[in-house]
């Protein structure tokens, strides 16, 4: 009689909290899939692996805190990660609204390690945006300042994923991904033009682009290539 293996279910959402338990990041498999596969190909076709990423967007809305998240979820289970929330427009992470945060450590009113925020996964922590006023957001601008800080976390962390403004919104964007080691795209379908996304194109062509991530984008995977794909 031929014996089969019992297959095993596909896994669940990958889901980061707070030391308190508050979710912070909700990432599906289909989601871990992309990512690690993301992962795999700048490894093994790149070679040099970029410590530092900042994910944006030319247009608001299209999921960039999302893949932000996305991406430091997983890679927090390859070596210690930082997510750097850098994001004054979009939806941070729902912590402690009063935390200084990144701002606080822009303008010299804290240091990294009194704003970083712990999660229940090891690897993982946060560094929430802040608030920031209209006259302190040149200072969010500042290359220098942004790099020193940035140079600060790479010394800590194997990873840092930097959740940025959309391009067309605010110059931060481009600041914070001209001090990091790579960038990535996020582009939602059926909603970014094709001339919006060359637009972002050029703009990010002072940086190592690692690819165009395609948010919304739904394509049909069997359970058993799931399966295989997140045993990997």
């Amino acid at each position: 009689m031929r014996n089969f293996r019992k297959t095993k279910d596909v896994p669940s959402e990958l889901v980061i909290r707070t030391e308190d338990g508050l979710a912070l990041a909700r990432v599906p498999p289909t989601i871990r899939q992309q990512v690690r596969y993301l992962w795999t190909r700048v490894q093994v076709h790149d070679g040099d692996v970029p410590h530092s990423i900042g994910v944006t967007s030319q247009l608001s809305g299209e999921g960039v805190s999302f893949t932000a998240r996305a991406v430091a979820a997983v890679l927090a289970r390859l070596g210690r990660t930082c997510l750097v929330e850098a994001n004054w427009w979009g939806q941070g992470v729902p912590l402690l609204d009063q935390s200084p945060g990144l701002a606080g450590v822009l303008l010299g009113n804290n240091t990294v390690d009194e704003v970083l925020i712990s999660t229940d996964h090891p690897g993982l922590s946060i560094l929430p945006c802040g608030e920031s006023s209209v006259a302190g957001q040149a200072v969010m601008a500042d290359t220098d300042a942004v790099s020193a800080v940035l140079d600060r976390l790479r010394e800590r962390f194997d990873y840092v994923i930097v959740d940025l403004p959309a391009i067309s919104t605010s110059a931060t964007a481009l600041s914070f991904a001209a001090a990091t080691d790579a960038s990535l795209l996020v582009v939602r379908q059926r909603v970014t033009a094709v001339d919006q996304v060359e637009r972002a194109v050029a703009d990010l062509r002072h940086t190592r682009l690692l690819g165009v991530v395609l948010n919304g984008n739904r394509i049909y995977m069997p359970k058993f290539l799931q399966r295989r794909l997140l045993d990997n």
